[in-house]
């Protein structure tokens, strides 16, 4: 790019925008070069949100499971390919929110949304109306935003929007404009009771949702703040919150001189109708941290909460030294967290945050989530055996697998691992299995952690460890287990628990039904990694696969002239 003229030179940026596996989704590396790649990289963090909710392709096949996706601008510079038709399925908005279901064969409603800068919560909230009419049994929500120009620079800076300065200065006295981002986010929504029935791991649950438009304000992009009153207001409401237990607000806050003391004001004029009380709740805003990632903006505000109940902490809102002179925080209910501390509640009374998104179209959003109760582990100390299948598209993507869950099992935060039993479970009935398989027979953590060692140093002759190509092994048996008496055969092997037997036939390429495994059990899905996607080059114009064209962007600088990687 050419930053000359910019009034802001900075932005936060994702790597390896230019970087796809197109192979993996059934399409052409031609076509995934002509396509927008935000369809690319939608596509596969929701394949990635459904492989942490433990959902195969095969369970979700002809299922009512609607997509929605937030989306703003494209501005992939194909001008010279618009004669083919693989640049407008590729380029098409619809087709982003779309390609998911085709691939998958999903039956939901599938929609783009564009409603600037609040579209990716604008879905959440669709997703969560299409599940409780009936037309979604579940759906994927979020949104994706790449700015592959400068496009964006030139038409906000021309607004005056932009920070000069290259910082996101929420509710702060200096605060002059908000830093272009990028991101890209995806959740999987269900009904409560569906998802316990199922075993399903649950971040948060979402209790109230809504969304309004400003209608005539000062500008037709201004803030509304009586409308945003107006939204948060019919959200408590209509779903019975008492904002009172509300401790935790993840704000619009783009670091704008007016914008900012808008949504406190609104906000404030919606809380006192529940509560003279003040400074009882803290707010912050992810922008200060990653940019202003446009239509992901919503998404990224929700999974930041959802870490925030994860690992019971709140994290500080960066750039606020002195509050934004126009505001007043002590006669508020709200004060603004700069530490990273314990998120603390009275007794009895769960996490709750409110999350809100404005787009500049004047659509806006306000999505209330409440944490959800950890399930305390039944499992004991002595374990039974379990199997533990990983397999991938080619032995370079089954090397990178294991080293993904090598790290994973390494990992040590205030988390503990899943229960192997449950990881077992997980991976054996909530992945595809492909074409390069491992199965590994282990007792426990340890044994499952030496066992992938062995793998990576090249052991594949090591006891209970079980390694095949499903494209060879396959045709040496000569398809035998696909026969009835072959399904029988493996049916039997599961009622009698053979397990080295069933792992041996899995990666030679036999149908496995898991269930019958656990059909005397209750296992939970649990997070585990997700697949890791091949990095090929698909970029308009580039022919070198291992550099892409995209002109190096801008390192944010703190104040020490340090790299931050905060805007």
């Amino acid at each position: 790019w050419d930053a000359d003229g910019l009034s802001c030179k900075y932005g936060g940026f994702l790597s390896d925008i230019d970087r796809f596996d197109p192979l993996f989704f059934g399409i052409s590396p031609k076509e995934a070069e002509l396509a927008d790649p935000q369809q690319r990289l939608f596509l596969q963090e929701a394949w990635h949100a459904l492989e942490d909710a433990g959902y195969s392709p095969e369970e979700l096949d002809g299922k009512k499971c609607g997509v929605f996706a937030g989306v703003n601008f494209n501005d992939y510079p194909t001008d010279k390919f618009a004669a083919d038709i693989r640049f407008f399925t590729g380029n098409a908005t619809s087709i982003l929110a779309a390609r998911i279901s085709y691939f998958l064969n999903l039956k939901g409603p599938s929609i783009a949304v564009n409603t600037a800068c609040s579209a990716s919560l604008v879905s959440i909230h669709l997703a969560c109306e299409s599940i409780r009419s009936g037309t979604s049994d579940m759906a994927l929500a979020g949104g994706v935003q790449l700015m592959t120009t400068e496009q964006i620079y030139i038409l906000a800076g021309a607004g005056g929007m932009l920070s000069a300065k290259g910082r996101c200065r929420t509710f702060d006295d200096r605060a002059d404009g908000f830093v272009p981002g990028e991101g890209v986010g995806a959740v999987l929504l269900k009904p409560l009771d569906s998802a316990r029935r199922d075993g399903d791991h649950i971040y948060g649950v979402i209790r109230g949702s809504g969304i309004n438009q400003d209608g005539k304000s000062n500008g037709i992009t201004a803030p509304s703040a009586p409308s945003q009153t107006e939204l948060t207001t019919d959200v408590y409401e209509r779903y019975h919150i008492n904002p009172e237990t509300i401790s935790y607000v993840e704000a619009h806050g783009t670091g704008t001189e007016l914008g900012d003391p808008i949504e406190v004001q609104a906000l404030t004029d919606a809380f006192r109708k529940y509560s003279d009380s003040r400074q009882f709740c803290a707010i912050g805003s992810v922008k200060t941290n990653i940019g202003h990632p446009q239509a992901a903006a919503g998404v990224a505000g929700l999974i930041k909460v959802l870490l925030c109940f994860r690992h019971g902490k709140l994290v500080p809102s960066l750039h606020f030294r002195k509050e934004n002179r126009h505001i007043g925080f002590k006669e508020t209910p709200f004060y603004v967290n700069t530490r990273f501390t314990e998120w603390t509640t009275p007794p009895k009374t769960p996490k709750r945050a409110a999350i809100s998104s404005f787009g500049f179209s004047g659509t806006n959003a306000h999505v209330v989530v409440e944490e959800y109760p950890r399930p305390v582990s039944s499992e004991s100390v002595s374990q039974s055996s379990q199997i533990i299948v990983l397999s991938a598209k080619n032995e370079d993507r089954l090397n990178a697998y294991v080293g993904k869950f090598m790290a994973f099992l390494d990992k040590r935060n205030s988390n503990p691992l899943p229960t192997l039993a449950d990881m077992a479970y997980t991976l054996q009935t909530g992945r595809k299995p492909m074409e390069h398989r491992l199965a590994l027979l282990v007792s426990d953590t340890d044994e499952l952690k030496a066992a992938l060692n062995r793998f990576i140093q090249k052991k594949p002759d090591a006891e209970n460890l079980f390694l095949g190509n499903i494209r060879t092994d396959k045709a040496a048996s000569g398809f035998l287990f696909e026969e009835e008496e072959g399904k029988e055969f493996i049916a039997g092997l599961v009622r009698k628990g053979k397990l080295g037997k069933l792992a041996q036939l899995w990666v030679s390429g036999a149908h496995v039904d898991w269930k019958l495994l656990h059909s005397d059990q209750t296992h939970k899905r649990v997070p585990l990694p997700g697949y890791p996607f091949s990095k090929d080059l698909c970029w308009i114009g580039t022919k070198d696969q291992e550099s892409g064209t995209r002109i190096r962007r801008s390192a944010v600088k703190d104040d020490r002239g340090q790299d931050s990687g905060y805007p």
